[in-house]
């Protein structure tokens, strides 16, 4: 038979009920106070930390040779550099130029021989359907879908988005391509006086989402390129397209009634410009982590489904960075920030 020291037994096992109520008490808010606050950030941190890297590790890029990919809004900008990015890659080009005959255009054409330019007015069926028609000849498919004329901007931006994404989805659905979309930070953020645009780019976000679920089954990947601030870098805020702007505003102000001229007046017109104009300084200058992002899109092995891209001059572009926090913000508290910080 073991003896038990009684006084070892006791110290160890035969606490009194109260001193284990309280001890029990005391380990469940510890708990309650440590699970949320300290554990689960860790896991959901290390979970995140080691996907990111056995993806950054296993994944590889697809061999570019016999690939072609169409890029839309060629004669300048994000879409000018890119067909560049893609042919220098490898990759075969068709270049869609409003303007086929633009000094952007022409000097694709010089610099790459494996790009082809297209003319095409995103806005019109035809020029999408012509395209279409040109790329079958090269490519060896056909299906040609018809769609409906809305107001220009969102045309341009969401409907031509849509309607040549469709046009050519028989091709992508058949070589089990990719689809890269051209949102913005504006399509996780909305912001003042840019209601239009923010539709318009939300509208691609549900679009290319739906997308994505819809051709998983045909193993063909959707991505959605989010640029920040590349404003100065591409032509969008240049002198002339900041007087057309002025334009425009005015037009619109001058149709409005007599009561909201009073409201807002002058200054209002005024104060848009002017910040519009001031961004330029704070606007990244190079657009090759756009184009990086893009080509990943394309080439990756495993292309992720967004690509948030910071563009701002500086370590954080801070419309890419409110349009993450926009989900878990409570609105009058993201509304406070975005007036503060003039978004």
């Amino acid at each position: 038979m073991i003896k038990v020291d009684q006084r070892y037994a006791t110290r160890l096992y035969g606490l009194p009920r109260l001193e284990v109520g309280l001890a029990l008490a005391v380990a469940t808010v510890l708990w309650s106070v440590f699970l949320p606050v300290v554990l689960l950030p860790l896991i959901v941190g290390t979970a995140y930390c080691v996907n990111a890297y056995f993806t950054a590790k296993y994944a590889t890029r697809e061999d570019p040779a016999g690939k072609f990919v169409l890029i839309t809004g060629c004669d300048s900008g994000i879409g000018y550099e890119t067909a560049l990015a893609a042919s220098k890659s490898g990759l075969k080009v068709f270049a869609c130029c409003l303007d086929s005959t633009s000094s952007g255009a022409c000097g694709l054409q010089e610099r790459s021989s494996n790009v082809q330019v297209l003319q095409m007015d995103v806005t019109k069926t035809e020029d999408v359907e012509a395209a279409v028609n040109h790329v079958t000849k090269v490519c060896g498919s056909q299906e040609v879908t018809s769609m409906e004329t809305f107001q220009r901007l969102a045309d341009v931006m969401l409907f031509g988005t849509v309607r040549v994404t469709k046009g050519f989805l028989p091709l992508i659905r058949k070589a089990k391509g990719r689809v890269v979309t051209m949102s913005s930070d504006r399509g996780m953020l909305s912001c003042r006086n840019s209601a239009a645009y923010c539709i318009a780019k939300h509208g691609i976000e549900s679009f290319s989402d739906v997308l994505r679920l819809e051709m998983a089954d045909f193993e063909v990947s959707v991505s959605i390129i989010q640029p920040g601030h590349f404003g100065a870098a591409t032509n969008i805020i240049n002198d002339k397209a900041v007087e057309v702007m002025r334009a425009t505003i005015e037009r619109d102000f001058h149709q409005a009634g007599n009561d909201v001229q009073k409201v807002y007046g002058q200054k209002s017109i005024d104060k848009v410009v002017e910040t519009c104009v001031a961004s330029r300084m704070s606007s990244a200058r190079d657009l090759q982590p756009v184009t990086d992002a893009i080509l990943d899109a394309i080439l990756s092995s495993k292309p992720a489904t967004r690509y948030p891209v910071h563009g701002m001059q500086g370590y954080l572009d801070w419309g890419i960075v409110l349009g993450h926090l926009r989900p878990m913000m409570p609105d009058r508290l993201m509304d406070r920030t975005m007036k503060i910080m003039h978004f």
